[in-house]
């Protein structure tokens, strides 16, 4: 009876190590939640720009789709005023009849005018900051003709800095519209307060 349990004792445990391993992975890609302030800090560049170029290709060192995003650069918000265009690049895409989605991941379209908070990525690509909590699609608002922030779907900490008082409301993403240039003003609120301390 000594001799059994002694068996079983390795593998309970070996079977304790790959449950516990696989919880170590599943936490390792868990997304924290940013909210504006911290988006804003995180990023090297924050850039207003029209998605151009997007294309996909395999990665010479893996079986891997890649996928690159070229923005033409409207306007810089944070980071080299002077930039013309910035390229992200993202695990992901689609080839012919093969397609690879990463959950966390944003998409992006030609054509479509974003908003992003972008840090350093491999060579001479960007990535952003966040996974999909740092790009910002930007549409117009039928009612008011104004630049909005399109939140379908979308679930981001943002928060609107009054920029005479520098109070702090949360935008409420299901009733409120946030405009394009509230949020830009908040992003300058919050670099100068970040600037200060």
């Amino acid at each position: 009876m000594g001799k059994f349990r002694l068996r079983l004792l390795p593998i309970l445990l070996g079977g304790f190590l790959v449950i516990n391993c696989s919880v170590r992975e599943v936490q390792s890609t868990t997304m924290l939640c940013l909210n504006t302030e911290e988006l804003t800090k995180k990023a090297r560049e924050i850039v207003q720009g029209k998605v151009v170029k997007k294309h996909c290709e395999w990665n010479q060192d893996e079986p891997r789709i890649n996928t690159t995003i070229t923005i033409k650069v409207g306007r810089s918000i944070k980071g080299d005023l002077a930039k013309e265009e910035v390229v992200i690049r993202q695990p992901g895409g689609v080839i012919g009849d093969v397609g690879l989605k990463v959950s966390g991941f944003p998409d992006f379209q030609e054509g479509e005018e974003v908003l992003v908070f972008l840090q350093k990525g491999e060579e001479y690509f960007r990535k952003v900051v966040g996974l999909a909590q740092g790009k910002f699609r930007i549409i117009t608002d039928k009612e008011t003709g104004r630049k909005i922030l399109d939140m379908t779907g979308q679930d981001k900490g943002l928060r609107i800095i009054d920029k005479e008082e520098a109070v702090k409301t949360e935008a409420v993403r299901e009733e409120k519209k946030v405009f394009l240039e509230d949020f830009v003003d908040s992003i300058k609120v919050i670099r100068k307060l970040q600037i200060e301390n």
